[in-house]
């Protein structure tokens, strides 16, 4: 995916330009770039973001809530931004029947880790590069 210029601000288009990279699973494109030209600082910044986060979790959409909340890190906010990006990741990935969360031991604790399944795809190989599709 190019780089797109969304804003006049070059280090938040870089935050944006990172989140559209994920896919569709993160991020609804379309919504994401309407949004963000409505930013100019850092106070459109958060509050897009934020806004963009409740929008998407009343819609059950929770992983993208997880990813938009978590652009909205800003202070005195960040910690509030922070957990509803945990909360809505984890109800994200709850209900995602592909992905089986497991507790690895680790020295006298566990780590949390996810084990995504893969849905079926079709491989397809041309001229030696292989592809799943």
């Amino acid at each position: 995916m190019a780089f797109v210029k969304l804003t006049n601000i070059q280090q938040l288009d870089f935050q944006i330009n990172r989140i559209l990279t994920y896919g569709e699973k993160a991020c609804n494109y379309d919504e994401v770039t309407r949004a963000a030209n409505g930013i100019y600082d850092l106070d459109t910044w958060f509050r897009t973001w934020y806004d963009l986060g409740q929008t998407a979790e009343q819609d059950r959409r929770f992983l993208h809530a997880a990813y938009y909340y978590r652009l909205a890190d800003r202070d005195p906010y960040k910690e509030r931004s922070y957990n509803l990006s945990i909360t809505n990741f984890n109800k994200g990935i709850d209900a995602d029947k592909n992905v089986q969360k497991v507790a690895i031991p680790y020295k006298n604790s566990n780590m949390k880790t996810f084990i995504s399944h893969m849905i079926k795809t079709k491989m397809v190989l041309i001229d030696r590069i292989c592809f799943l599709v």
